[in-house]
């Protein structure tokens, strides 16, 4: 008795199964299950639909090309197979080994009745055969004339075969496209209501990792009191427009490495005319470096006006015609308010690398002890830190020291999740993206980044977001319901068609990127008439 066929979606789950066997009207039933489908992601998955299915008085055997499905399947004892026609043995091949079966059991029957006298007997009409047999042998024409014939009618034979038999293999590369999906995911440490229903629900247990760090740095004086003196000097001021311009005292004038020196007094800026004005070097250049002697200028250069918009500097600008001097260079470090709120963000960053290095190595023996593939949240923002302790020396600030040190103890808590579950939400997410008649081959784990969009009150829960991507590919072979529907299409299509007919005809079909097409024998340039000689394939 042939088992009742079913198929099954990839995103079918056990109880739409166990209710479509329940209602099956026979005992033996064979699931057709695509490649990477949810219900043979897991041993367990499996073993339950074994159990359903006996529970409802139903034999089942599992047809797939997953092979994850495959050893799960040998493991628990269900028949399996990677076509339907290799399920159970052909009508041919019983007939065959019936009959063997049947020749044995009659040699063995003859064998046993055997008496001596008979053997005898049998002996001699063996003895008059062989010599009978060399007489035929001495009287047989040459060798060269029976392989002759023998060549002859084997080709006769493979000629008339590839007449009777022409065949053509369609080899089709299906059409793909990347699709995507965003969804809210729940990170909890709590216990889950249903931990089995969770990737519906799109909640994932979280395992927090807490520790407690103490780290003690020296910290070098950001704050600089310059001691020294400024240049000063004079510059030929250029004006290239029509109109007169006012500029106050304390003007900037920039070199191009740099160096600041500032106006002291008014300057009034007549149209198309050169003038001359007296500038003083600042104590620190643009990036917070001190002056002082570098601002002795004794080169001829242009200084610019940063203060002005970009389209007027080429009409003012400063020319550097004598040299400027008196600037000596000297500072003297001294503690600011500023550098203790520095310092203390400063071991705040650094114990925060030393705990996500500390709880990386920690998760990574877990995972080797406990068989686990665990990975941390990525990203500090939702990181719960407690500063324990922060300890600065008294009375620093205002003191002439070149560093001081901050010692500080922190508590860090991060959290965890396993990979493997995650990326099973976000693949049962994807699979609702998935258009019909296609199936996800796909899923990019490197696009697993969340984003943190809500920590709870007590901080036992993280929603965060995330945006994952996969690749989708039509079914082209006849293992789903859409697949053998495309094959008949394909077939359909084609007959009686030349190779380049059949070629154009199918490069317009949405299902295929790319198509290759052989036909045997190779004289031939149509595909065969009937169905039964196409075969369609995916080209690898």
């Amino acid at each position: 008795m042939k088992p009742r066929i079913l198929f099954v979606e990839p995103q079918d789950d056990i109880d739409k199964i166990t209710s479509e066997i329940q209602v099956a009207k026979t005992d033996e039933i064979a699931l057709v299950i695509p490649i990477k489908a949810i219900v043979l992601q897991s041993i367990i998955s499996v073993k339950i639909l074994r159990s359903n299915a006996e529970k409802a008085g139903k034999k089942i055997s599992i047809v797939t090309r997953d092979k994850q499905g495959q050893k799960f399947s040998q493991q628990l004892g269900i028949p399996t197979a990677a076509d339907l026609e290799h399920l159970e043995e052909s009508p041919i091949e019983k007939v065959i080994r019936k009959k063997n079966v049947s020749k044995k059991n009659t040699r063995r029957i003859q064998s046993r009745s055997f008496s001596p006298q008979k053997r005898k007997k049998e002996e001699s009409v063996d003895l008059q055969k062989k010599k009978q047999e060399i007489l035929e042998l001495l009287s047989r024409p040459s060798k060269t004339l029976v392989f002759s014939i023998c060549a002859v009618s084997v080709s006769l034979l493979l000629f008339i075969t590839t007449l009777a038999l022409p065949g053509a293999t369609i080899r089709i590369s299906p059409q793909k496209k990347v699709i995507s999906t965003t969804i809210n995911v729940t990170l909890t440490t709590g216990t889950m209501e249903n931990a089995t229903d969770s990737w519906r629900q799109y909640t994932l247990a979280a395992i927090p990792i807490e520790s407690i760090f103490e780290k003690t740095i020296p910290f070098e004086t950001v704050t600089k009191i310059f001691t020294g003196k400024n240049a000063s000097g004079t510059v030929t001021l250029v004006n290239k427009l029509d109109e007169e311009m006012s500029l106050r005292p304390g003007t900037r004038f920039q070199t191009d490495n740099g160096i600041v020196f500032r106006s002291k007094d008014w300057i009034k800026v007549i149209p198309h005319t050169q003038s001359e004005v007296a500038l003083e070097a600042d104590e620190f250049d643009i990036f917070g470096d001190t002056i002082g002697a570098r601002g002795n200028i004794d080169t001829e250069q242009r200084m610019f006006l940063p203060g002005l918009d970009e389209k007027f500097r080429e009409y003012i600008w400063a020319e550097v015609h004598n040299p400027f001097s008196g600037g000596v260079s000297g500072h003297r470090p001294e503690v600011s308010e500023t550098d203790l709120d520095i310092a203390k963000k400063q071991i705040q960053e650094m114990i925060l690398r030393d705990a996500r290095k500390d709880s990386e190595a920690f998760v990574e023996r877990k995972n080797k002890l406990e068989n686990r593939d665990l990975i941390l949240l990525p990203g500090n923002e939702f990181i719960d830190t407690e500063i324990l302790e922060i300890d600065i020396p008294d009375d620093i600030i205002g003191k002439h020291i070149d560093s001081f040190s901050v010692r500080s103890r922190m508590r860090v808590k991060m959290l965890s999740f396993s990979r493997k579950e995650m990326f099973s939400i976000l693949r049962g997410a994807l699979l609702k993206s998935v258009d019909p008649g296609m199936e996800l081959i796909t899923l990019e784990e490197s696009s697993m980044y969340p984003e943190v969009l809500h920590v709870s009150p007590n901080k036992d829960k993280v929603k965060v977001t995330i945006s994952t991507r996969g690749v989708e590919a039509y079914i082209i072979e006849p293992r789903t319901k859409n697949g053998v529907q495309f094959v008949n299409k394909v077939k359909e299509g084609v007959l009686g068609k030349t190779t380049d007919q059949a070629q154009k005809i199918l490069e317009n079909y949405r299902e295929v990127a790319l198509v290759e097409i052989s036909l045997w024998p190779p004289i031939f340039r149509r595909i065969p008439r009937l169905p039964e000689n196409i075969s369609v394939k995916l080209l690898e």
